[in-house]
């Protein structure tokens, strides 16, 4: 048993009823100490421990973790690299035993450490037992070992080279990774199993020999090799699993296997060296993004036998054609493009691609980051567009979208910066989340039968006036948001939601008429929208977000239609919104003032007079030249005196505007005003 120095500690700070207590327990500790004494041995710095009476193991003095008895954890020390050091050779036997182990976290974090030599007579290296050596230059293994167990040198920057014996099948998850000086490893013809991430992030890594007889190799087991330059896959592997070459940046040649069945989702992803690939005759199933990002490849090949896909110039098709799975990142249009009638040239640019006839379906990542493709033109008989088609094609000027297709998916042209405008077909019902998010979009024409519209469908894009079909009755979170250009939105009446962060930072929006349906706006949603100059709340509203309008510096006056007061769903809803007058009806005054969070506008809330004649917006009793003016300075943002923003809309459009102002005169005319 090893002495607790924790338990130790407790009893000379804690309480003095448990001083006796902790003594007593110390006492009988350290008897049993005395009596298992002889069962450890410290031999040249590290510490020897028997384990089930017929072998030793070994780990490290002071460092890592103690191991007595069966080999099992009795105390843990915090405590770690101080102690082993330099150059090391274990011992083989201790007495007459031998050692035939190096247990977990034997040598965990001793960054000092620079050489081991493992004598002959070992068979394990268990999981994490160099764990972080980050000194560690080199390691000797003998021929007998048959065992490296999971982040046995995870993180060794300094280890340069391992060869691993024929006995070893197996080389465990996590092995070698982050090892970034590791440039050779000898693998032997009885590995069967390279475990998930074994040499990833290894960036020093050059050309790696598998052997025949490899069945298994893990997910992602050597992404981040940024230095691998070619690979042959053995012959007996059926499937390379997923992220297996990720961000293999140098990786120009890859021979996949004539009986290979599936490549895993992004198997290659940002390979940017590789120029082609051959696809094998029983591949069935090719994942997401396998060969996403790889910018240098202009040619996906596919072997005529396949059953499932075909290559059509370079382009990966369903076996039928009806699916376009895979364009190739390094891809360049070398023939001109004949754009059909009706479509401007110029909309699309140099580098066009048109889909044949008889593609339904644009599968999810079609395009992903595809820098080259300037312009798609998509036929007839296209149905579906799937998730991120287009995501980040940021030469992308133009794509003509086919009637047929009655919704796109979240994220479709997402990032497409160089794309200004593009004509939605009639029938489209659905535009999913991201749609248009950070493209360039400064104008789009939304069809009648449109009904959803995503969350941050149009985020951060340079739109600058919009108008929203009837057909719409909700607005999702940050659907506009930061559209630093957009001036004027119109939304339908039928509204009855507007998510939160909706219209955050839309810093031009200077007026918005809410819907007359509205029931809910959440938290935030036009927080530092500082052009913002009037707001009239519809009697349906119900409730209103967290700062829904903090920042809108801008506000001249807000109208509240409602008769009871607005559930605010915490503090700040209005702050920062210019002291500007918050006008409610009088028989519902005292509804508001007595609302512990409206309360705190109280000084702002004024009754609106139920005798007060429409128009008589400078308050003085009459309706006539001087209220018409009044009206026209509002528009203008000129000083004004007195101002009844509910007694401004004559005309009852929902706005205050110069037809308002019109009115007045016109009933002056015909004598109806005075």
């Amino acid at each position: 048993m090893v002495l607790n120095h924790v338990l130790l500690e407790k009893c000379v700070n804690g309480p003095k009823p448990f001083h006796l207590v902790c003594l007593l327990a110390l006492f009988m500790m350290s008897a049993e100490m005395r009596a298992s004494h002889q069962l450890d041995t410290i031999y040249n710095g590290i510490k020897y421990f028997y384990a089930e009476g017929e072998r030793c193991g070994v780990c490290n003095t002071s460092g890592g973790h103690y191991h007595v008895g069966n080999g099992s954890y009795k105390e843990s020390v915090s405590i770690f690299g101080q102690y082993a050091s330099g150059t090391i050779t274990l011992a083989s036997h201790i007495g007459d035993l031998p050692v035939t182990a190096i247990h977990q976290f034997a040598f965990y974090n001793c960054t000092k450490l620079r050489s081991v030599t493992v004598p002959e007579g070992f068979t394990t290296i268990e999981a994490s037992a160099f764990y972080n050596c980050k000194s560690l230059q080199e390691v000797t293994v003998p021929e007998t070992l048959q065992r490296v167990g999971d982040q046995a040198f995870y993180n060794c920057s300094s280890l340069a080279s391992f060869i691993f014996p024929d006995g070893v099948d197996k080389i465990s998850d996590n092995t070698f990774q982050g090892c970034t000086s590791l440039h050779t490893v000898e693998i032997p013809n009885t590995m069967t199993t390279i475990g998930m991430g074994a040499f990833e992030g290894c960036s020093s890594l050059g050309n790696v020999i598998l052997p025949q007889g490899i069945t298994t190799i893990g997910d992602g087991a050597f992404a981040f090799c940024t230095n691998l330059n070619q690979v042959t896959l053995p012959d007996s592997l059926r499937e390379v699993p997923a992220s297996l070459f990720h961000y293999c940046e140098n990786l120009q040649v890859v021979t996949l296997p004539a009986a290979l069945t599936s490549i895993g989702e992004g198997a290659f992803y940002h390979c940017i060296s590789m120029d082609q690939v051959s696809i094998p005759s029983k591949v069935s199933q090719i994942g997401l993004n396998a060969f996403c990002e790889c910018y240098g490849l202009e040619s996906i090949n596919v072997v005529k036998a396949n059953l499932a896909y075909k290559s059509t110039a370079g382009v990966l098709y369903s076996k039928d054609g009806t699916i376009l799975y895979c364009y190739p990142a390094g891809k360049i249009k070398k023939s001109p493009v004949v754009i059909p009638s009706g479509l401007q040239p110029e909309t699309f640019g140099e580098n066009v691609f048109l889909i044949p006839v008889g593609v339904k379906v644009i599968a999810d990542n079609a395009f992903y980051r595809c820098p080259n493709v300037s312009g798609v033109i998509i036929p007839k008989g296209v149905t579906s567009i799937g998730k991120n088609a287009f995501f980040c094609c940021n030469n992308l000027m133009g794509v003509s979208l086919p009637v047929g297709i009655s919704s796109i998916e979240e994220n479709t042209f997402y990032g497409c910066i160089n794309m200004t405008s593009i004509q939605l077909p009639e029938g489209l019902t659905s535009i999913g989340r991201g749609t248009f998010c950070a493209s360039g979009i400064k104008s789009i024409n939304m069809p009648q039968d449109l009904q959803t519209i995503g969350d941050e469908a149009f985020s951060g894009t340079q739109i600058d006036h919009i108008t929203i079909p009837d057909g719409v009755t909700m607005l999702g979170e940050s659907v506009f948001a930061n559209c630093s250009n957009l001036q004027s939105v119109k939304i339908p009446n039928g509204v009855i939601y507007i998510g939160s962060n909706a219209f955050s930072n839309c810093n031009l929006l200077a007026n918005i008429s809410l819907p007359e349906a509205l029931e809910t706006i959440g938290d935030y949603a036009f927080t530092e929208c500082s052009s913002l100059r009037k707001l009239t709340m519809p009697a349906s509203l119900t409730s209103i977000g967290g700062g829904a309008f903090q920042g809108c510096m801008g506000l001249k006056y807000i109208v509240m239609n409602t008769q009871t007061p607005p559930i605010m769903s915490s503090w700040g809803t209005l702050d920062d919104t210019n002291e500007c007058p918050i006008y409610v009806f009088e028989e519902s005054l005292d509804n508001f003032l007595l609302d512990w969070k409206w309360s705190n506008y109280s000084h702002r809330i004024i009754p609106m007079r139920g005798d007060a004649r429409k128009g008589d917006v400078n308050g003085d009793g009459f309706v006539n030249v001087t209220d018409a003016i009044t009206i026209i300075n509002f528009i203008l943002d000129r000083e004004l005196g007195t101002f009844l923003p509910y007694l401004a809309d004559v005309n009852a459009d929902g706005d205050i505007n110069i037809s308002d102002a019109i009115a007045i005169m016109r009933q002056l005319l015909d004598g109806q005003s005075r």
